[in-house]
């Protein structure tokens, strides 16, 4: 794979936070993550106001390149759970030449793609692979040239509203950006939580945000449920300021300063009862009773949405993370109290982060690294390329043209266009075109190779000392060598 940039924004209700990723190989690095207010264009997971999103994805997409060095031109949207909605589907083909080529993996998730039935107003935002069947056998490693005549694929689609998905098309290409698919946040938090062992039994994944909570079931790794709650941090700041009389400002800087000591706070008899910022006062007795209070409430409600569910009673573990609720004094024990079953609060601390605003496009960089990684088109063109190959060399030999020590060669740029020259004329081709970049690949086993060790098979001494002056230095992709 080619190395590309990543880069994914989380349109949250109460900000917009993009990273920006490396995909280096077989690994992605992150290079660096901004965010910037939403400014009320997202409510509740919906966008509200197409423009007020467009400035400020164009502000913090401005931040993105000034902090990493790098030029943004397409983006991934990462998005809420609400009115999402997922179900499974099953693809299946024939393996035409008795081997899986990558082709092959892109096929049968088509075929899967085209059974399924979608209601009006509905498209594809996610295909998530679980595992693939080769004549019978179950796979859920890499199948790369495995042996066999049936290929069979299990996937897990999310869908969701067409119309409510165009906006954030909209946004992205307003904004003077490419527009490069979705990525559902609480989908990518399994990244963090949920690799390896620790995806063994079924799980439950909560990201508690600024106005609404996304929750996730998965059983083994495999997305099973998905949903959403319409509470968050943003509903404690309308209480206090409901109740205490103050602004939302007012009450959002008081829930910011005192949250994370405000039961030791309570509990102290040595301090006055009257805590303050700036102008701002309230009671330590209002100040925690209404913390506490809410708190509450929003466990049990993300506790009831996952019992709706029929995986609750094997449910072995309930995730919690996001800024709208970790960062309070002795949350977990109200979790405890109000969720029956094994939980964790995961907070900034625990992960090394100052702050959990940019968690999900962080996740989600990986989630998209994932995606890229299932099917690898640039390997696709070469195994087409290869076919094509094999028939223009059975059509030469028929001829009598061709011997066993004959090349063909093709350029990068025209991977499909053959040109057959023979052992002889190698030097020659390449003195031609010395400045292109050519692709080595052995014709049994498609692995790298060393080029020196090919040109001392091919050429003379002579030839061979010349042509590896020439070619010093430069990147070879692959050449097609027939013995």
């Amino acid at each position: 794979m080619q190395d590309i940039l990543i880069t994914v924004v989380d349109f949250g209700s109460k900000k917009l936070s993009a990273s920006l990723g490396k995909r280096t190989g077989t690994e992605v690095e992150i290079i660096a993550s901004q965010n910037v207010p939403s400014k009320g264009g997202i409510k509740k997971g919906i966008v509200e106001d197409v423009n007020i999103c467009k400035d400020s994805l164009g502000e913090v997409l401005k931040k993105l390149e000034w902090l990493s060095g790098e030029k943004v031109e397409g983006i991934y949207a990462g998005i809420s759970s609400k009115n999402l909605r997922t179900t499974e589907g099953d693809g299946e083909i024939h393996l035409k030449n008795g081997r899986v080529r990558e082709e092959d993996k892109k096929n049968v998730i088509e075929d899967a793609k085209e059974k399924l039935l979608l209601a009006e107003g509905e498209e594809i935002v996610d295909t998530l692979v679980n595992f693939y069947t080769l004549d019978g056998r179950i796979i859920d490693e890499d199948i790369d040239d495995s042996l066999g005549n049936n290929l069979k694929v299990n996937i897990t689609f999310v869908l969701g509203l067409k119309n409510e998905l165009d906006k954030y098309r909209k946004i992205v290409e307003e904004a003077g950006y490419e527009f490069n698919g979705f990525v559902v946040n609480i989908i990518g938090g399994k990244n963090i939580f949920l690799y390896d062992n620790k995806s063994i039994g079924t799980h439950a994944v909560v990201d508690i945000g600024a106005e609404i909570t996304d929750i996730a079931v998965f059983n083994n790794g495999i997305l099973k449920y998905i949903s959403s709650v319409p509470l968050g941090g943003e509903n404690i700041t309308k209480d206090l300021s409901i109740c205490g009389k103050y602004s939302l400002v007012e009450a959002e800087n008081l829930k910011n300063i005192y949250s994370k000591n405000y039961e030791s706070m309570y509990n102290d008899t040595t301090t006055d009862d009257i805590i303050e910022v700036g102008s701002t006062k309230v009671s330590k007795e209002l100040f925690y009773e209404v913390i506490q209070a809410r708190l509450e409430e929003i466990i049990k409600y993300i506790n009831l949405e996952i019992k709706k569910t029929s995986f609750y009673e094997g449910i072995c573990s309930i995730i919690i993370y996001g800024d709208g609720l970790v960062n309070y004094e002795n949350v977990t024990s109200i979790v405890n109290n109000n969720i029956e079953k094994k939980c964790k609060v995961v907070t900034k601390a625990e992960l090394g982060m100052k702050s959990l605003a940019d968690i999900s496009s962080l996740a989600d960089v990986k989630e998209v690294y994932d995606r890229l990684s299932l099917i690898d088109e640039d390997k696709i063109e070469i195994e087409k390329s290869k076919e094509e190959y094999n028939n223009n060399f059975k059509e030469g030999k028929s001829k009598g043209f061709c011997d066993s020590n004959d090349i063909w060669v093709s350029s990068k740029k025209n991977c499909g266009e053959y040109k057959y020259i023979t052992r002889y004329e190698i030097k020659n081709e390449f003195d031609r075109n010395i400045n292109e970049q050519y692709c080595f690949i052995i014709q049994d086993n498609f692995k790298e190779i060393d080029l020196q060790k090919i040109y001392r098979k091919v050429c003379s001494n002579e030839a061979y000392s010349q042509i590896v002056n020439k070619i010093s230095g430069l990147t070879f992709l692959g050449l097609l060598i027939v013995y």
